[in-house]
């Protein structure tokens, strides 16, 4: 599999799970609901590069590989939150093929 396209799928998920973690931490607020449009859309586009490329999904079982995407997610929550790196969990709370399902959204 072509380097590019591991680090589209790092890149897409980072920013997936960063959705995430903001839609999280906006409960009950109007950011909300366009948070979940968000990660609607970025859950799509990361549906359609595992399908394209099935075999980029070995990597979701990957402990390093989860943390390291993990990491930038935290990083860019808290970029755009203005929120403490505390608010946000150390480690991802949510198996990588369950935030790919249509209409994932964290409790």
């Amino acid at each position: 599999m072509a380097k590019s396209e591991r680090r589209e799928l790092l890149s897409r998920m980072s920013v997936l799970l960063g959705h995430l973690l903001k839609w999280k931490v906006s409960v009950g607020s109007a950011q909300q609901e366009l948070g979940g449009d968000h990660t609607h859309a970025a859950q799509g586009r990361l549906v359609r590069i595992t399908r394209d490329t099935p075999s980029l999904k070995v990597h979701f079982t990957h402990t390093e590989w989860i943390d390291l995407v993990w990491s930038k997610a935290r990083n860019l929550a808290v970029e755009e939150t203005g929120r403490e790196f505390e608010v946000f969990p150390e480690t991802c709370p949510w198996p990588m093929t369950t935030v790919l399902e249509e209409g994932f959204l964290p409790d």
